[in-house]
């Protein structure tokens, strides 16, 4: 006959053995369930970071368009400007002229 450790011991290790298993094969699949879900997310991240870079490039192309607008606007504005001088002065003197003041300057 079995003495009472030798009972327990024998439930114990019938129940241990397969809880163990258990918990292994669950710790198995929830590691490869979050490995998958890793590799997923980075994918995403990648794909993320890809885009991210394309919008910047294409940020950086319009700001320079926009720098070279606006250099070329304010270059014409100084030329329009210079003329506007320019033909204020003519007008001024073809004025001058006509009412014959500039002859009469001393």
């Amino acid at each position: 006959m079995m003495k009472k450790e030798e009972v327990e011991q024998l439930i114990t290790n019938t129940v241990t053995t397969p809880m163990n298993k258990i918990t292994q094969n669950i710790n198995d699949k929830v590691e490869q369930l979050v490995s998958e879900k890793l590799v997923e997310m980075q994918a995403k991240l990648d794909s993320l970071d890809y885009d991210n870079k394309n919008l910047k490039d294409k940020i950086q192309i319009l700001e320079d368009k926009t720098n070279t607008n606006d250099k070329s606007k304010h270059e014409q504005i100084d030329i329009t400007y210079e003329l506007n001088k320019l033909a204020h002065m003519k007008a001024n003197y073809n004025e001058q002229y006509t009412t014959g003041s500039i002859y009469t300057q001393t």
